[in-house]
């Protein structure tokens, strides 16, 4: 039954070959008779015995690869919207001229590291910055690769509006310290 193991999913034939197996085990049990090693009603609660844990076997295989294959649609949907996220995303993105995009896998700055890098960009000719966050599972790779720069607001998960008002903060932060008001933490 290493088939089984494996992951096989029981078909007709495998069900014949179940069916042979049964039928050699239950001609077995009757030569057991025969030869008088145990009798009729014990052969045929052995073969119950046997036919049972066959098809508890077969039906856990079964829930097995069902349950793989609900993971692998979920993953599967999970990666369908983040490609649409994406496409949604780089619309809204196509009237910036650069955008930075927040995962967890970026950079962490300080508030005057980033009105710096808001600064420089801005002194290179960038009037429209626009930023990306992510749903749920992140962000799409296209857009971590083609981002100008790649922020992290650390190692933690934040709720997503939660980090849509934290970025709101941190621009203003770098509005006002670009603007020349005092910085309480220089």
């Amino acid at each position: 039954m290493k088939w089984l193991d494996n992951g096989a999913i029981p078909t007709d034939t495998v069900r014949a070959i179940l069916s042979y197996k049964g039928a050699m085990m239950l001609h077995h049990l009757h030569g057991g008779v025969n030869k008088g090693a145990f009798t009729a009603e014990e052969a045929d609660a052995k073969f119950a015995a046997w036919m049972t844990e066959k098809e508890t076997k077969v039906q856990g295989k079964r829930e097995q690869l069902a349950a793989t294959k609900a993971e692998l649609n979920a993953e599967k949907f999970k990666a369908e919207a983040k490609v649409k996220e994406a496409k949604a995303l780089k619309n809204a993105l196509s009237g910036c001229t650069v955008y930075f995009a927040l995962d967890e896998r970026g950079k962490s700055l300080t508030s005057p590291q980033f009105a710096d890098l808001l600064q420089d960009h801005m002194n290179q000719g960038h009037s429209t910055i626009g930023f990306c966050l992510g749903g749920p599972d992140g962000l799409d790779e296209s857009l971590r690769v083609s981002a100008s720069y790649v922020l992290s607001f650390g190692a933690m998960t934040w709720p997503h509006m939660m980090a849509r008002v934290m970025l709101l903060e941190q621009i203003y932060r770098a509005q006002q310290i670009l603007a020349g008001h005092p910085y309480h933490r220089s």
